[in-house]
C-alpha cells in the first residue's frame, strides 16, 4: 500500500546505522543546536525491539535523529551495564539546545522495556519542559508527568532567592529527567501560606494522595524519595545557553498529526483517559480497539470497525470506540496493551474479552453480534430446550453462525460436570450459539434426532 511505501523510504532516510563512538561524535556534533537525538542499541537487526524504534521514528523522525547500533561497545560508552545482559535500550541524547561546540550532549537512559509505549512515553517525557514555573497550590498542580503515573517534586521559593532556587530546580530536574517533573513555586504567587520552614514539596499521581511539604538540606535527599540510586544519577550537564523549556513534543506533535490519514470516524468515538472510564460501568459491552496511528495495520482495523459500524448500524448491540495509543498512553500502559493493533470487550461487572478472531469486517460483526448473547443460555424449560435443538430460538442469528451447542445434564449426573460445561461455553462467547438445559427430561431430548447435529 502507499502507507508502507512511505514508510520504507522515511525510515531508510531517518534512521543512521552506526557501528562506532567515533561515527556517533562525529553525528553529536552535526546535531549540535538543531536536534536531539534518540540512540538505540539492540542485539540484532529485525528483533521486535528494532521494529518499535523503527515504527517510533516514522513518527518522531522529523524532529529527531534516530540512531541504531547492534554494536555493545557504542553501548559501553555510555552504560555501566553489561551488553551481554540487555536486549536493547534507549538512549536520550540532548543537542538541540547546545550551543557551543565544545559543549557535551546531556544524555538521558531510560530503564523501562522497549516497547512501542514506552518509547512514545519516554519522547513524550524528553519533550516537556526542563522546570515549569507554578504560581498556584501545588495541590492543585496538573501536568503530563502525573497523568503518566509519575511524581513532582516542587522547589519552595521565594522572591529573594528565586535565581539560586531555579538553578537548583534544574539541577534537580536533569538528575529526575524522565522518572519525575519538577516545579518552582512562588511563595508569593501561590495564594496559600506555606512555612518558611519547608523548602521542598512532592505531588504523588494519587489523586487522593496531598501534596507533602518538607524540609531538606541536600538534593541527594530529594533523589531518594523518587528512588534514584547514586550510581544512576548522571553527570551535571555543563552550562547550556539553550533555552531547556523549548517543547519539542509540540512540533513532534504537529508534524504526527499531519502525517495521519484522514477517517470519517463519526461511528466509533475516540476515546480519551477520562472518558475510558465510562467502559467499565455501561451495561452495554463496548468494543475498543488500541491501535498506533503510524502503524498500517491498526489503520486497516480502525477502517475495519467504521465499516462494521456503518453496514451493521440498528444490529449490532454492542458500542464501538477506539483508542489512540500514541496519543494516550496511560490509558494503554494501565489496560496492558502491548500488541497493536488489539480489541477488547468491555462489559461493567465483567472481566474484558480479548478478540483473537480474523480481521475483517465481516468477522468482527459476527463476533459482536453474538457476543452480547448469554453463554450459555440457561433453558428452563423442555420447550425451550426444543426451541434451540430446532433453530427456531435464534432464527436471526442464522447468517451470523454457523456453529450450535446444546448441553443437556441430568440431575445424576457426575458432580460438576454442569460447571465444568458452562466454564467452557464462556470461552466460546462470541464464537457460537451455546444452550444448557438441567432436568430429568434431558435424557429424554438426548434421543432427538437433533441432538447430535444442531442447525444453524
Amino acid at each position: 500500500t502507499h502507507i508502507s511505501v512511505y514508510f520504507s523510504v522515511l525510515l531508510y532516510n531517518e534512521v543512521k546505522y552506526i557501528t562506532s563512538t567515533l561515527e556517533l561524535q562525529k553525528l553529536e556534533d552535526a546535531t549540535k543546536g538543531k536536534k536531539n537525538i534518540v540512540f538505540t542499541y539492540v542485539r540484532a537487526i529485525g528483533t521486535p525491539e528494532h521494529r518499535y524504534v523503527m515504527e517510533a521514528a516514522f513518527a518522531h523522525g522529523s524532529t529527531h535523529q534516530f540512531v541504531v547500533t547492534t554494536e555493545s561497545n557504542v553501548l559501553k560508552s555510555m552504560s555501566p551495564e553489561d551488553p551481554s545482559l540487555i536486549s536493547a535500550r534507549l538512549v536520550f541524547i540532548h543537542c538541540k539546545s547546545v550551543t557551543n561546540a565544545d559543549q557535551k550532549c546531556q544524555r538521558t537512559l531510560s530503564d523501562q522495556p522497549l516497547t512501542t509505549i514506552h518509547i512514545h512515553r519516554f519522547l513524550k517525557l524528553m519533550g516537556l519542559p526542563l522546570v515549569v514555573e507554578v504560581s498556584d497550590d501545588p495541590n492543585k498542580f496538573s501536568s503530563v508527568h502525573l497523568q503518566l503515573g509519575l511524581p513532582v517534586v516542587f522547589i519552595l521559593s521565594q522572591q529573594e532567592t528565586y535565581e539560586v532556587d531555579m538553578e537548583t530546580a534544574e539541577d534537580v530536574a536533569w538528575q529526575l529527567l524522565g522518572k519525575a517533573g519538577v516545579g518552582v513555586v512562588q511563595r508569593e504567587k501561590s495564594g496559600i501560606n506555606i512555612p518558611v520552614a519547608y523548602n521542598v514539596a512532592v505531588k504523588r499521581p494519587d489523586e487522593n494522595s496531598p501534596v507533602k511539604y518538607l524540609k531538606l538540606k541536600e538534593i541527594q535527599q530529594i533523589l531518594d524519595l523518587i528512588h534514584v540510586p547514586k550510581e544512576e544519577q548522571p553527570e551535571k550537564p555543563e552550562e547550556s545557553h539553550g533555552d531547556p523549556g523549548v517543547q519539542d513534543d509540540e512540533v513532534a506533535r504537529d508534524v504526527y498529526r499531519n502525517r495521519r490519514p484522514v477517517l470519517p470516524l463519526k461511528l466509533v468515538p475516540s476515546l480519551t483517559d477520562d472518558t475510558f472510564k465510562t467502559v467499565f460501568s455501561s451495561a452495554r459491552p463496548t468494543a475498543v480497539l488500541f491501535y498506533m496511528i503510524w502503524e498500517h495495520i491498526s489503520i486497516t482495523l480502525l477502517q475495519f470497525f467504521q465499516e462494521v459500524a456503518e453496514k451493521y448500524k440498528g444490529i449490532l448491540e454492542v458500542s464501538l470506540a477506539a483508542v489512540n495509543c500514541a496519543d494516550w498512553t496511560v490509558v494503554c500502559t494501565k489496560e496492558k496493551i502491548t500488541q497493536f493493533p488489539s480489541v477488547r470487550i468491555y462489559q461493567a461487572g465483567q472481566e474484558p474479552v480479548l478478540y483473537q478472531g480474523m480481521m475483517g469486517t465481516d468477522e468482527l460483526a459476527r463476533f459482536l453480534i453474538l457476543f452480547h448473547l448469554e453463554c450459555p443460555r440457561q433453558l428452563h424449560t423442555v420447550e425451550e430446550a426444543g426451541g434451540f435443538i430446532s433453530g427456531a430460538m435464534h432464527t436471526s442469528l442464522r447468517p451470523y453462525h454457523n456453529t450450535s451447542i446444546l448441553g443437556l445434564f441430568t440431575l445424576d449426573m457426575k458432580e460438576g460436570a454442569a460447571e465444568d460445561f458452562i466454564m467452557a461455553a464462556r470461552q466460546l462467547r462470541g464464537s457460537a450459539v451455546v444452550g444448557i438445559y438441567t432436568g430429568e427430561s434431558a435424557s429424554v431430548l438426548r434421543r432427538s434426532p437433533w441432538s447430535h447435529s444442531l442447525p444453524s
